[in-house]
C-alpha cells in the first residue's frame, strides 16, 4: 500500500505488516573461507610478490659484493649464490637472524646493516597489510541494518520499491531482472548484500537450500500489504471483514510460517 497506488485503486484492511529487509551470506560459510579469499585477493597478492622481488634484489646484491671474499656462505653457481643471499635477506628482514649466514666484506656489511633497519619497516607494514585485509573482509559481512550498506555491493530488482529506496539513499546497487537471481548473487560473492521485501526474501530463500542466505530481523521503510481493487469496488467491504477474520484467526501464525517459515 503507497500512496500513489491509494490514488488509482482501492485497499482493503491490511493483512501483513512488514518492510524491506536485508540477505546477507550465512555466517557457516564464511570464517576461514572469508579470510583465504581475502588472502588471496589480488591486491594482497601483488604485495606478496612486490615484496619477494625486494628480497630477490637484495640478496643479489648482497652475493655480488661477497661472492668471491665470501664463497663458503654464497659461493657456488649463481643460483646457489642467489639462493643463499634470498634465504640471508628473508631471516635478516623477519629479525630471525639464523646466524648460519653472514656478509664479511665491509660493502656486504653495510648492505646488512642498511637492510637491518629497512626490513623493521618492512616488517611491519607487511604485517599492517595482512590485518587490513582481515579486518575490511570481516568488516564488509559485518551488515546488521541499512547503515552498513554504503560502500558494498548491494542486490536488488529494477524498478521496485527497494532500487527506488537505495536510490533515494544514494547507496549503490546492482539491479537484477528478479530476486531469486539477486540472492544467488549474493549467495556466489557477486554482492554483499540483497535488500527487498522480507516476507519474499523468506519465501525465496528457502528454495536456495543449502546456498541459502540469513535474512535479518530488522526491517526498515515499512510497507503494508493489502489487497487491490477497482476504485468503487463493491467486493472491498466483504474482503476487509474476511481480511480481518482471517488474520485475527489462531491460524494465521501457522499460515504466515508454512511459507515463510521461522526466522
Amino acid at each position: 500500500m503507497t500512496a500513489e497506488r491509494e490514488a488509482e485503486f482501492d485497499f482493503t484492511h491490511p493483512f501483513y505488516q512488514t518492510g524491506l529487509a536485508i540477505g546477507v551470506p550465512r555466517e557457516d560459510s564464511a570464517g576461514i573461507l572469508r579470510s583465504l579469499g581475502a588472502l588471496l585477493s589480488w591486491q594482497f597478492l601483488s604485495l606478496v610478490a612486490g615484496l619477494g622481488l625486494l628480497l630477490l634484489a637484495v640478496g643479489s646484491l648482497l652475493w655480488l659484493v661477497e661472492r668471491r671474499r665470501n664463497a663458503e656462505q654464497f659461493g657456488g653457481s649463481p643460483a646457489q649464490g642467489i639462493g643463499a643471499s634470498f634465504w640471508w635477506a628473508a631471516v635478516t628482514m623477519t629479525t630471525v637472524g639464523y646466524g648460519d649466514k653472514a656478509p664479511v666484506t665491509l660493502a656486504g656489511r653495510l648492505i646488512a646493516l642498511v637492510w637491518m633497519f629497512a626490513g623493521l619497516i618492512m616488517v611491519a607494514s607487511f604485517t599492517a597489510a595482512i590485518t587490513s585485509a582481515l579486518t575490511v573482509s570481516n568488516l564488509q559481512r559485518q551488515i546488521n541494518g541499512p547503515r552498513d550498506l554504503p560502500g558494498l555491493r548491494v542486490a536488488t530488482v529494477a524498478d521496485t520499491a527497494s532500487a527506488q529506496y537505495l536510490t533515494e539513499q544514494r547507496i549503490e546497487q546492482a539491479r537484477y531482472p528478479d530476486l531469486p537471481t539477486a540472492m544467488r548473487a549474493v549467495a556466489d560473492g557477486a554482492a554483499d548484500a540483497v535488500v527487498y521485501d522480507q516476507p519474499l526474501l523468506q519465501y525465496r530463500n528457502r528454495e536456495l537450500g543449502e546456498r541459502r542466505l540469513d535474512i535479518l530481523r530488522n526491517t526498515f521503510a515499512e510497507q503494508l500489504y493489502a489487497f487491490a481493487l477497482p476504485a468503487g469496488s463493491e467486493l472491498r467491504g466483504p474482503l476487509a471483514q474476511e481480511v480481518l477474520r482471517v488474520t485475527e484467526s489462531a491460524e494465521w501464525q501457522s499460515l504466515m510460517d508454512a511459507y515463510l517459515g521461522h526466522r
